[in-house]
């Protein structure tokens, strides 16, 4: 496409879009619209927390009054979701004219300050697409486009600055160069501006300067769910870039839904860390000369790569994270999580459900019970357990100094066919941090935690966490438990009543967090339960691992 096209497309979509966030208003139930708008309203919060993005739901773009704008709203939304990467500079630009048409004094001071230092900060994400894509469904065709994928992370990196725009100093006549964008790598002016000069590589890079800007970034690896996973496949993984605000917002073992867009970059030697690259590569990097490109005349152009062909890789870059949970918010902010320490701030909504259980003053602890695992039927004595231990209890700490869990492990005993494997699955899919595993097939590494070198940091030793530090803040879900070897279930001793897990591997020495439930499923040892012996009688478990479930729970098939 012709630059001048593209640059006439962007300041179009640019103004439409700005034109859409100031008169957007809610349709409320006569048919009427709010008096305020609702991307103002945003924009004022935005402003008071500090923060920089601004969320756009997908369907407001077609849901707002034609009379009020001077577009069509469907070919704004068909640009916005299948030209997203060309459009998305123009559609960020859009933010910071919006807080321009704030006139609350008090926030003007704020919003000056805001544009002065974080201008190129300020984006807008759209989160809510009619339809989800599968990290397998992602292929070339897609590149460029508004797309959401889901899939459970199962790494991230640490947060790294990331040069945005960088001015540079010319070490030949001391001429500044700035507003040099930078391009998948370390990009430097290519020519000195002065006409006696002609530098094109000795260059100093000014990272103090007002005109360099800096930001955040972190690197996901997301795996696809296994309900996505063909029969006979192996999962497959991509990785995610995202920026600033959304750093930091998922662990390893979250379930997620990330919009953005899909997006290539150079797989080239430059790119990569030593362990990555091939011992051929390695030779052709370190030789200065080859007699093929002309002899000693130097590496020059892509030589200077190390490699004779370019080559792409896939990746995927996120604007809006959410978690795909019957807990997750589907767009509305960060969910709330009542196992965590964190303060939890509920909405209206949220509020007026919590009044009408209320209302139930005689069967309410029933009326909710019920609600666990609804496509089965009775237990309901089992389900009233899952729901208490799902709320958990408070941790105390005794005068003494001697620290109470509040995390309730739950033992589940019974039949074969009496759906206590479906209430396990079920409660893995209704939490955003729950992690399900079977005894027979984890050893004591994958539960707790293992040592590995990790190619990323030149093979350093690193600590790969296991299932029940994944799990933290959350349940762990573990089935066929009584097939678990001795010394596997010896290694979550520790984790299920002190709630840490110590390490002590290849000169690495540290105590992790696991402050999670376990909820456990186990079979008779004789087949089905027999009423007349004990409980630690019908079960193989030692009397250790018994004592450190709370709750003991009997599901009998009872013939008739």
């Amino acid at each position: 496409m012709d630059a001048a096209v593209k640059s006439q497309i962007g300041q179009r979509v640019q103004r439409y879009f700005l034109e859409f966030l100031e008169n957007f208003r809610l349709k409320n139930d006569d048919g009427t619209y709010e008096t305020e708008s609702y991307y103002l309203s945003q924009a004022k919060t935005m402003v008071l927390e500090g923060k920089k993005t601004l969320y756009v739901k997908i369907p407001h773009l077609e849901q707002i009054d034609p009379t009020s704008i001077s577009f069509e709203p469907p070919v704004l939304r068909d640009v916005i979701e299948n030209k997203y990467m060309m459009v998305r500079d123009a559609l960020n630009a859009a933010v910071p004219q919006l807080l321009e048409k704030l006139e609350e004094p008090e926030l003007q001071d704020a919003i000056r300050k805001a544009r002065e230092t974080d201008e190129l900060k300020f984006s807008a994400a759209f989160y809510e697409l009619p339809t989800y894509s599968g990290i397998r469904d992602l292929r070339a065709d897609k590149l460029g486009r508004l797309v959401t994928i889901c899939g459970t992370v199962t790494r991230t990196t640490e947060v790294k600055p990331e040069l945005l725009v960088g001015t540079f100093q010319c070490n030949e006549c001391n001429r500044e160069v700035s507003g040099v964008v930078q391009q998948f790598k370390f990009t430097h002016p290519t020519l000195c501006p002065t006409r006696s000069c002609g530098n094109r590589t000795n260059w100093t890079l000014l990272t103090e300067a007002k005109t360099t800007r800096w930001g955040d970034w972190q690197r996901l690896r997301l795996q696809e769910s296994e309900n996505e996973v063909p029969a006979g496949a192996m999962p497959r993984s991509m990785d995610v870039i995202v920026r600033d605000e959304c750093t930091e917002r998922c662990k390893p073992g979250d379930k997620v839904l990330i919009s953005g867009s899909l997006i290539v970059v150079p797989d080239v030697p430059s790119l990569m860390n030593p362990s990555e690259l091939k011992q051929q590569v390695k030779r052709s990097l370190n030789t200065r000369s080859d007699s093929a490109y002309g002899g000693g005349e130097g590496v020059r152009g892509l030589k200077g790569l190390g490699n004779r062909d370019l080559t792409y890789k896939m990746a995927f870059f996120g604007t809006f994270i959410d978690e795909n949970s019957d807990w997750g918010s589907r767009g509305a902010g960060q969910g709330e999580n009542v196992r965590s320490d964190d303060k939890m701030y509920l909405s209206q909504a949220d509020k007026e459900k919590f009044q009408k259980i209320s209302n139930h003053k005689s069967d309410c602890f029933d009326v909710v019970a019920r609600c666990i695992a609804p496509q089965i039927h009775g237990h309901l004595e089992v389900k009233k357990g899952i729901l208490l231990m799902l709320v958990g209890a408070l941790g105390k700490r005794t005068q003494e100094g001697i620290k109470l869990r509040g995390d309730i492990n739950v033992c589940l005993l019974g039949d074969p066919a009496t759906a206590k494997s479906a209430m396990l699955k079920w409660t893995s899919t209704f939490l955003p941090r729950a992690v399900f595993a079977s005894g027979k097939t984890s050893t004591a590494a994958g539960l707790t935690a293992s040592v590995t070198r990790d190619m990323d940091l030149d093979g350093e030793r690193v600590i790969q966490p296991g299932a029940l530090m994944l799990a933290d803040n959350g349940i762990c879900c573990i089935d066929e438990f009584e097939r678990m070897d001795a010394k596997d279930q010896t290694a979550i001793h520790e984790a299920m009543e002190q709630q840490t897990i110590s390490v002590s591997k290849a000169g690495i020495v540290a105590t992790l967090k696991a402050r999670c439930s376990v909820v456990a499923v186990a079979n008779p040892t004789e087949g089905r339960y027999d009423p007349q012996r004990t409980f630690a009688q019908n079960v193989n478990l030692t009397d250790p691992i018994l004592s450190r479930f709370d709750m003991l729970c009997v599901l009998r098939d009872e013939s008739d």
